[in-house]
This record gives C-alpha cells, sequence and structure tokens, in this order.
C-alpha cells in the first residue's frame, strides 16, 4: 500500500482528522446521460476539470460524463462507481456481474490484515477517521463483526467504500457505498427447507425482510448510522441482543459469555475463488464504448432476436457432412466387447444444429442422453481437424463446466470410460501410449495438483513419503487426468505441462519407448511395418479421410433419393382413397356417361314433340281447322299415343289426346330434368375418376424414379459402413434401412435420413474417431519430440504460440474440464502476450447442468470461445443464488441499468432469480432443441415427471426387465409426529423408523434390481429437510454393515442433480400441509427427486398428505403415488 510522501507522519493526528470530519452531501439523483457524480473540492476544481470533470449548475455537483477517463477522475469517484459507471458507459450488463462477484465466504475475510485492534462491539464504534490508500488501486474495507475464539466465525459484514481526503491524496475517509447493505453469513441462515450447522443464528425469510425494508427507507451518509442499521439486522434474524455482554443463551454461533467484537479489514475483490472471474470482467470493462465484446460476449448480452427455426431435412444433411465422429465405450458385462448406440434423432438434431450455431442451447429432461449428445459432438471435433488442408493441423481445444462439482466430475466421468486400456494387440479402440485414456482433463484447484505432485513425487527413486492429507485428496481425485501447469522463467519457451493422476504413467519410460510401443501396435493393426512416427500419422490420417469421403459418397447418394421421396411423399399425400382402382374404373364410367347423354337426347326429342302436340291439339278457331287440313292433328295425336304406350301412368283420359297432351309433357319434362342431372352426376364422376387416375399415375411415377434409386443408396452405404472395419468385426447389417425403403408404407425424408444416420453413427463415425484419436497420439509423440530436441525448445510465431503450452495434451484428450471458477484461469494459460487475455481461444465451450449455473459466475467463461453449446434444464434444480432479491434490486439500482441490460438483469441474467440456462434460450441462434426421449426410468416412474412437468414432450424408452419384482411405484403411509430442533428444521422418527424397516424387508429385492451390487450402490434415500436426513442417515447406518452403508447417498435433493439410484426412497417427512409450501411453488424439486429412480420409486408420507388432491405439485404427486400399491 502507497504512502503519501508529503505527510509528516504515518497517520494524520486526532485536531486534523477532527478537524476533516463532516458528513459529505448527498449526492444528486442519477444523471439521465449515463454521468457520475463527483466529490471535488472547491480548491482542487481546475485540477478536477482539466482531467475531464464537468459542472453542473442545477444540481451544484462536478460529474465525470460517460466519455471521460476513469483512471483520471479516480481520486474523486466515490467507490466502487468506477465499475458501476463502466457498466452505463458500455450499455452492457457486464458491469452489473462484476459488482455481484463479492466475497463468497466471509470467514476467508478474518485472514485479511485487520486495520487497527479487535474492539468489544459497541455504539458508536470507534473507527479511524483516515486511512492510507493506494488511489490507483483502492480496496474497498469491511467492518467485521463475530467472534474470535476458535473457532473463529464472521456472524456479519458490513461493506465501506473508501474516497480519498483531497488535501492528502494517500488518505481516504470511509463512505457507505451505493449498492450494498450488511450483509449475513449466508452459512449460518437456516432457509426454509434446509438445515443449518450448530452455529445457526436464525431465518433467511428474517433477513430479506429486513433488506427489503432498507430499499424503502431514507439513506444515509453516517457511518455509525450504517453501523446501527447493520446491528439492527443481527439482533432481528437472531432475536436477541448483539450488544449485550452475555449472550449465554443465544442461538449458535451468537452464543457466548464475551461480548461480540469487531474488526475493520481491507480486502481485494479479486482475490478467492472467482478472482479469474473479477479479473475477466474488469478486462471488458476497460472497452471503448461501441467496440465489440471478446468472445462471444455481444451475443450472450445483446437485445434478444427471434430464434431461427429448427434445421429441416436438407439443412440437418448439410450439418452432417462436417460431423465425422462417434465414441463406442466397452461392454459393461465383457469389457474385451464393444457396444454402440447411435445418436436418437433429438441428439442428433443438438449436435448438428451446435455445429452450425455460435450458440446453442439444449433443453435436457433427466435420463435423456446429455452425456451421449456431448460426447458426440467432442468426437466429431477429434476428427474434424485432420480433413482440413493444413500439413499439420491443430488439436481441437474444447472448455467444459458445470454448475458443480458433482456435475464436473460427472463431465469427466461421461469422457473416461471410450477406449480400453493399452495393449500391444493393435486394436485401433485401445490406447496405443500407456498411462492414458480418457478424453478428457481434469483442471482442478491448486490444493488437489499439490497433492497429486506430492505423491507422484513421493512414487519416484528417493521421494519422500506424502502427507497423509496429500494421500487422501490424490485418493479422491487421482481417477482423473490432471493438466498442471508448470512456471518458466521470464522470456522462455512455454514448458510441457504436467501430468498428474490418471495420466501420471503419459511417458513415464521415456519417449523413445512410447514411440516404439506405439509404432508396435500400429504395425499389428495395419501390417505396415518399417514406417516412422511422422509416417505413420500420415497413413492414419489417409485412411480418415478415405472413411469421411466414404460417409459423403453415401450421403450424396441419400441426397438424390431425399427429393424424390419428398416428391412422392407429396404425391401420396395428395391421393384419396378411392385412387387405387380409379384407372381401371374409368372406361366402364364413359361409357355409362355415354348411354346417360343418348337418354336425355330422347328425352330432349319427346319434350318438344309433346310440346307441339299440345300447341297443334289445344288450339281453336282457324288454327284447329289448318291442323286438321293438313294432318297436323292427326300426327300430333299419334305423338300422343306413342308417348302415353311410354308413360301408361298419365292419369288422363286415353279418349281424348288434347287433355292427355298436357299431361303427357309435364311427366316428359320431369323425366328429362331427371335424365339431365344423372347426365352431369355421371360426367362428374368420369371427370373424379380422371383426376384420381392422373393422381395415381404420377404417385406412381414419382414411386418408379425413387425404386431406381433405392439400389446405389444400399450400395453406397453398404460401402461406407465396411470400409476400414477391422477383420472378423461383427457386420452391421442394413436390414433397417433396406426396409425403410423398400416398405409398403411410405416414409418421410427425416425417416431415411435418422435411418441412414444411424447406420453412420455405428459404422465409419465410430472407426473415423478412433483412427483420428490414434493420429493425435502420434501428433502427440511428435510435438514432444520437437519441444526436446534442443535446449532452447522450438520457434514459435506469435500468433500460433498461443496454445503452444497445452497443444501436446489437447492431442491426447481434447477437453478439459474445470469448474466455472476456474474456467478463466484455464483460458489464461493461452493468453495473447499482446493483451495478456486469451478472448476466444477456446473451439467450444460446453456449459453442463445450466439450470443450476448463476449467471454472474458462468458468463465470464463466454469471453474464451468462439462457439458454446449450453446443456441444462430450468425444470429441474435451480441455482443457489448468491445475492436475495432485495440486494439484488439494490444491486441494480445501484447499476443504473436501462434498456437491454435491466431486461436481463430483471430476468435470465438476475443475480438472485436467473441461470445460465435462461440466458442461453435467450441467446440461442436457433430455437433450443428439447431431448426427447428418457432411457433411465421405467415408464411408470416418469409418467409424473412426464405429464405434470414436461407436458408429455418425453418418450419412456425403457421397458421392464423380467426378472425385476419390485414394483415400479409404491408408498407407505406412516402416521408419525414431526420434531423441530432447535436449529429450525424437521424431522420424523416414525417415517425413518419405516424407511429402515423398508430396507430391512427388502434387501434381497434391491440387490436383485441392482445385480447385485451392494446398498449403498443401489439405493438412495432422499428428504425435503436436512434435519430428517440426518435422523434418517443415523438410523440407517446402525442396522447396514460398513460395506454396505458406504456409499450411501442420503440427503436432500440437492446432492442427487446428475445422480441415479436402481431404488429411490423419497420421504416427506412433514404431516402438516403448509409445511411443504416450499415444495409446491414450482415443481422443480420433486422432477429431481421422482427422476432418480431407474428401478423403484417409493413415497414415504402421512396420511394426511397422501390424501392431498389438489393441483398443487405434492397434491399431484400424491394423486399419482396413491394410484400405485400401498405397503402396509
Amino acid at each position: 500500500m502507497k504512502s503519501d510522501p508529503g505527510a509528516s507522519a504515518p497517520v494524520p493526528d486526532a485536531s486534523r482528522g477532527a478537524k476533516r470530519s463532516y458528513s459529505p452531501k448527498p449526492f444528486p439523483p442519477p444523471r439521465s446521460d449515463g454521468g457520475l457524480w463527483l466529490r471535488v473540492d472547491y480548491e482542487e476544481r481546475d485540477l478536477a476539470k482539466s482531467a475531464g470533470a464537468r459542472w453542473d449548475p442545477t444540481a451544484k455537483f462536478w460529474y465525470a460524463p460517460p466519455s471521460a477517463d476513469d483512471l483520471r477522475l479516480m481520486p474523486w469517484m466515490p467507490l466502487p462507481g468506477r465499475v458501476a459507471r463502466k457498466a452505463l458507459g458500455a450499455g452492457k450488463i457486464v458491469g452489473y456481474w462484476r459488482n455481484a462477484i463479492g466475497i463468497e465466504d466471509l470467514d476467508a475475510l478474518l485472514k485479511e490484515d485487520p486495520v487497527g485492534d479487535d474492539i468489544p462491539l459497541q455504539v458508536p464504534t470507534p473507527l479511524p477517521d483516515a486511512l492510507p490508500i493506494d488511489v490507483h488501486d483502492p480496496k474497498p474495507f469491511m467492518l467485521l463483526i463475530g467472534r474470535t475464539e476458535p473457532p473463529a466465525r464472521v456472524l456479519l459484514a458490513i461493506p465501506f467504500g473508501i474516497e480519498p481526503i483531497h488535501d492528502r491524496r494517500a488518505w481516504g475517509r470511509l463512505t457507505i457505498p451505493e449498492e450494498a447493505l450488511p450483509r449475513l453469513n449466508d452459512r449460518l441462515l437456516d432457509r426454509p427447507g434446509a438445515l443449518a450447522n450448530d452455529s445457526f443464528i436464525g431465518q433467511s425469510d428474517e433477513a430479506e425482510s429486513w433488506n427489503r425494508d432498507q430499499l424503502q427507507a431514507e439513506t444515509t451518509a453516517d457511518v455509525q448510522e450504517w453501523i446501527r442499521r447493520g446491528i439492527n439486522l443481527l439482533s432481528v434474524v437472531s432475536r436477541c441482543d448483539p450488544l449485550s455482554s452475555d449472550l449465554t443463551e443465544a442461538p449458535g454461533a451468537m452464543g457466548g459469555r464475551t461480548p461480540l467484537v469487531a474488526r475493520l479489514v481491507q480486502y481485494h475483490d479479486k482475490s478467492g475463488a472467482a478472482q479469474g472471474i473479477a479479473e475477466t470482467y474488469d478486462r471488458i470493462l476497460q472497452y471503448q464504448l461501441g467496440a465489440p465484446l471478446p468472445g462471444l460476449m455481444d451475443r450472450w448480452t445483446e437485445k434478444a432476436g427471434q430464434p431461427l427455426a429448427p434445421l429441416g431435412v436438407e439443412s440437418l444433411m448439410a450439418a452432417a457432412d462436417a460431423h465425422l465422429g462417434h465414441m463406442d465405450s466397452p461392454d459393461d458385462t465383457d469389457r474385451s466387447r464393444r457396444k454402440c448406440y447411435p445418436l436418437d434423432p433429438s441428439q442428433r438434431e443438438a449436435v448438428l444444429t451446435t455445429s452450425v450455431s455460435d450458440i446453442m442451447a439444449v433443453q435436457g429432461p433427466p435420463g435423456t442422453g446429455k452425456t451421449s449428445m456431448m460426447k458426440g459432438v467432442v468426437a466429431s471435433a477429434i476428427v474434424a481437424p485432420l480433413l482440413r488442408e493444413e500439413a499439420m493441423p491443430g488439436p481441437a481445444f474444447i472448455l467444459a463446466t458445470a454448475a458443480t462439482n458433482k456435475a464436473v466430475t460427472n463431465v469427466i466421468d461421461g469422457f473416461g470410460d471410450i477406449a480400453a486400456e493399452f495393449a500391444m494387440n493393435g486394436l485401433l479402440h485401445a490406447r496405443w501410449l500407456r498411462g492414458v485414456r480418457s478424453f478428457g482433463w481434469f483442471s482442478p484447484r491448486a490444493q488437489i495438483v499439490t497433492a497429486c505432485q506430492a505423491v507422484a513425487a513421493a512414487l519416484k527413486p528417493g521421494g519422500k513419503p506424502a502427507l497423509k492429507q496429500h494421500q487422501d485428496i490424490a485418493a479422491e481425485w487421482g481417477r482423473f487426468q490432471i493438466l498442471a501447469r508448470r512456471t518458466a522463467p521470464q522470456n522462455a519457451p512455454p514448458p510441457i505441462p504436467e501430468y498428474l493422476g490418471a495420466a501420471s504413467g503419459l511417458l513415464a519410460h521415456g519417449l523413445g519407448k512410447a514411440e516404439e510401443e506405439w509404432l508396435a501396435c500400429f504395425g499389428v493393426y495395419t501390417g505396415l511395418g518399417g514406417l516412422s512416427v511422422d509416417q505413420a500419422a500420415a497413413e492414419l490420417r489417409k485412411r480418415v479421410r478415405e472413411v469421411a469421403k466414404a460417409q459423403r459418397d453415401a450421403r450424396q447418394a441419400l441426397r438424390f433419393i431425399l427429393p424424390l421421396l419428398s416428391e412422392a411423399a407429396r404425391q401420396r399425400g395428395e391421393c384419396r382413397p378411392g385412387d387405387v382402382g380409379a384407372e381401371a374404373r374409368l372406361p366402364q364410367v364413359q361409357s355409362d356417361a355415354v348411354l346417360l347423354r343418348d337418354d336425355m337426347a330422347a328425352w330432349q326429342k319427346r319434350v318438344d314433340g309433346l310440346q307441339e302436340a299440345d300447341r297443334t291439339l289445344n288450339r281453336g278457331g282457324i288454327f284447329g281447322w289448318f291442323a286438321r287440313l293438313t294432318g297436323q292433328r292427326a300426327k300430333a295425336v299419334r305423338l300422343v299415343w306413342d308417348a302415353h304406350i311410354e308413360m301408361p301412368e298419365t292419369e288422363g283420359g286415353a279418349d281424348d289426346p288434347a287433355r292427355l297432351a298436357p299431361e303427357l309433357l309435364t311427366q316428359a319434362r320431369a323425366k328429362l330434368v331427371e335424365a339431365t342431372g344423372k347426365l352431369v352426376a355421371g360426367r362428374a364422376e368420369v371427370a373424379r375418376l380422371q383426376a384420381a387416375a392422373d393422381r395415381w399415375r404420377a404417385y406412381q411415377a414419382a414411386l418408379d424414379r425413387l425404386n431406381a434409386c433405392k439400389r446405389p443408396v444400399i450400395a453406397a452405404v453398404r460401402a461406407a459402413i465396411s470400409i476400414r472395419r477391422a477383420p472378423g468385426a461383427s457386420p452391421i447389417s442394413v436390414d433397417a434401412l433396406t426396409e425403410i425403403l423398400n416398405g409398403t408404407e411410405l416414409v418421410t425424408p427425416s425417416q431415411v435420413f435418422h435411418a441412414f444416420e444411424d447406420l453412420m453413427d455405428l459404422g465409419p463415425r465410430v472407426i473415423a474417431f478412433h483412427l483420428a484419436a490414434r493420429y493425435w497420439e502420434a501428433r502427440h509423440l511428435m510435438w514432444h519430440r520437437e519441444r526436446t530436441s534442443s535446449p532452447s525448445g522450438p520457434v514459435f510465431e506469435p500468433g500460433k504460440a498461443l496454445r503452444a503450452e497445452i497443444d501436446g495434451a489437447l492431442m491426447i484428450a481434447p477437453c478439459v474440464v474445470a469448474t466455472a471458477h476456474r474456467i478463466p484461469r484455464v483460458a489464461m494459460v493461452m493468453r495473447n502476450p499482446v493483451n495478456g487475455m486469451a478472448w476466444g481461444v477456446a473451439d467450444l465451450l460446453i456449459i453442463d447442468e445450466a439450470g443450476q449455473a448463476q449467471p454472474e459466475i458462468v458468463s465470464a467463461a463466454l469471453a474464451y470461445t468462439r462457439r458454446a453449446l449450453v446443456v441444462g434444464d430450468i425444470l429441474q434444480l435451480e441455482p443457489v443464488w448468491s445475492e436475495t432479491a432485495a440486494r439484488d434490486d439494490l444491486l441494480r439500482r445501484a447499476c443504473r441499468l436501462k434498456g437491454v441490460p435491466l431486461e436481463i438483469a430483471e430476468g435470465p441474467g438476475s443475480v438472485s432469480r436467473g441461470s445460465a440456462m435462461l440466458l442461453a434460450n435467450r441467446a440461442s441462434m436457433h430455437e433450443p432443441v428439447m431431448l426427447s426421449r428418457h432411457y433411465r426410468c421405467l415408464p411408470a416412474i416418469i409418467e409424473w415427471c412426464n405429464k405434470e412437468v414436461y407436458g408429455g414432450r418425453m418418450i419412456p424408452v425403457r421397458q421392464p426387465e423380467p426378472d425385476n419384482h419390485m414394483m415400479p411405484v409404491a408408498h407407505v403411509a406412516v402416521a408419525g409426529q414431526i420434531e423441530r430442533p432447535r436449529e429450525g428444521s424437521l424431522h420424523n422418527r416414525a417415517e425413518a423408523a419405516a424407511v429402515v424397516d423398508w430396507i430391512r424387508k427388502n434387501e434381497t429385492a434391491i440387490r436383485s434390481v441392482s445385480r447385485g451390487k451392494p446398498l449403498g450402490r443401489s439405493l438412495v434415500v432422499i428428504t425435503p429437510y436436512r434435519a430428517h436426513a440426518r435422523l434418517l442417515e443415523q438410523s440407517i447406518r446402525k442396522v447396514l454393515s460398513s460395506a454396505e452403508f458406504d456409499g450411501m447417498v442420503i440427503g436432500t435433493v440437492h446432492r442427487l442433480q446428475g445422480a441415479e439410484a436402481p431404488v429411490v426412497l423419497f420421504s416427506i417427512g412433514a404431516t402438516d400441509p403448509g409445511s411443504t409450501a416450499f415444495l409446491d411453488e414450482k415443481p422443480n424439486l420433486l422432477n429431481v427427486a421422482v427422476s432418480r429412480a431407474k428401478e423403484s420409486f417409493v413415497v414415504f408420507a402421512h396420511p394426511k398428505m397422501l390424501a392431498r388432491s389438489d393441483d398443487r405439485p405434492v397434491g399431484s404427486l400424491a394423486r399419482w403415488v396413491a394410484a400405485y400399491p400401498f405397503i402396509d
């Protein structure tokens, strides 16, 4: 910390401090132009003006315009105004997230050097009038209130800013920050449904209520009043007087016979786990207004637009040309055999859409194969560089992270069991290098690296034994391939990274031995000998290209058939049910129409004749005389008699033709109308049959064209799935595709496309993946040879040296997995020496379990990648947010967000209710894809989740095993009573006893459905309450041996995210529906609980809970389980 060279003493004297002590004038309301108010003393007005400050005559205050240089105006800025101001100037939400990155563990502040001695808590609290500061990097202060006797705990932290004293530039006075509130230690608060530890001090909802009140309270500039408010918060939550000298009756950590103490500390807000995230945001905030943000940050934070529609078949096929790899794995029952499953349609759509998107959101409900989908993305990334035109392409670099440590290890495990272990048998699916199997590296915290290094050093000749704590840590984490960075002297080439954990045996026997073994495996597989590693790598790359070409050729053949299939489907859709025999019936109908036409003409002639006869017979006078004279009357009489013979039903008299003629005319006209109608109907039928025959002929012509192209497609597919396939390998049948193409039912292009891609997944993509993996092993050997060929190492071009340090590791495994806190540090390994950062260095960022990820923690990773795949489920567990709603409201207000940043901060990017998955859904280039096929649970188990949570969009795939005699869903009614321990949560002894009794009675059945595994790996017991979870664990531990109990998960639902078990027991514990209000808010927690069970889900609950019939989540669950058997 810098001192003031003009000061006569390290600390100002009391009189000077007293003279300068005053309450500063409060700031005016925020400026509409985004400027920031400054505190400028009169004597420094000229200096501040020359630095860019401006005077507001209306408000009578100096301010910093948005375009001003923050660094020059820093001495007059209230902290942390610089960060808040930058958020406004950049018009981005980054500053809001940066301000939310604070101290996660208040107890860690006890390690900071105190400013002065600890003092008993009192009001007013003695504080120094002036403190030494570094004006270029001023650090905030915190007043800690707690206990120092072991175990030392911080109960309350009251934040302070610092503003310079302008006539003593290296000294400052404490101020009250704009965007902070006094903060209780969250670890000591009891949250609904959770049990805090024995140091419990109060309820979180009471703290939140106090925070809400402070938002409406009048702001203060008095430091002592600020401290009083903080102490008031502690008293409200603990329900006792923190200023008392005897707190024996106070709860948890409050309790003691001595008063609480206060300690003032200065801390660095970039320390701790979030240091890399804070540095990332600070660098971004230095960007000029309007400049594009690094990586994908612009896309992540820009105004939400309408996402592109899902890819159609043609677009999916175009994207499939770049999807060239697929992973298989060893069979669970026989490790010497391989199993391979193609991607299902929704997984394939997600993979292919990711390849053409900058940000892609994938909704992954439980058990829908998220890991399989991500493995498809990584496999394709391993193959893709080999198809580029570069002579020596660089490996892919994929960053993978997740919201929790458990989710991170699940990601690593997903890439760990792909290749078989090293063996000198030349199998393509086995590693040809010793000491490495996984396709993912783990980048852990320093403590794990240190422990693994100590254990590795102990195994070397003459090594010292590792400490017990190091051995324990290495035993837990050593199963992963750990990538550790070595330090290097300044201006020296980047050193080769250190391989630890499961990769500690990589090149352990020397580079020469590794090359010899790798070439031996290559020779066994290919039958080629006498090649160098470089030549062998070139041969493998050539084979990968052959396999890729076979895929493209087969797909090109399919491209010809899909339009024909679409045309045939269109023609078939235009056909109607009666079109099949229309052409055969058409001649007869045409002949009938001709007869109808003749009949109508005959009746028309008869009507015309009767009209003339009627006029002739019924005219009198000279006209009648003339008709008789000329014989017309006789002719008319004959015409009437002839008509009467044909129409004998006429009622008129047969002896009077004059009377009979009108009646015959009326009847003839009716017959004419009838004949005309029949003719019209006949002609319509002819036209209909003609159109039907034309439609059917068009459909048959389309089918003929389609059938003519089927054989080349099948031939191309056979060639693709057989290329470079190992001798003796089980053949891949194309019957499914042939059956679809040759079936009697016309299929859609989508069905044919997915059937074709299934065969590509089973055949050439797996071959291409393993060939590429062996190629990268050779390149790894070549890379090490190049690195060690000369003492100074190779010369790297500046533009290509950014990733040189870990390129060799990426050749072995392209995926580096780390927690979200460590992602910036991992990426910075490849930092640019020009700007010190590594913006956009990764080819792809994968975020798993994004529904649980805090937006301010994960968003920093978007600056280090060019593409992102975000996988999660907003309908499962939500994030453990770092801020309460009240503190979030205050933070947004202090950052003065507006427009799009405010929209994000109030919604998906909120630090009190947002998540990375919500942000991804907003920023996704295409509409989010939902993985729809469920593979984990039996249909009866997943039924409730599918109906109540996912609207029936999931398709259950599993079927019950023949030897599974357990009921998929059951319930046990337990009329017990709840008890509330001092800590505030609850437990139910009767339910705990019922759970233990059920386990005893069903041990054999549990082992049966888990294929003989111990109960600890077959059974999970969950409850909404931690106190009840602790009671369950104690009760079950008493009746099971340690061998059976080890590994059993007993806890709240939060422990189950990403896990699964054959049998899940769910003990609700509560007896009053009002106690489950937090479960009834959303179905998320129950969704996680139910969807963990693979074979059987059993609910233990009070009869009143099981009798609920309301539509809230617990009531819906009760109705569902009530339909299944009751266990007495």
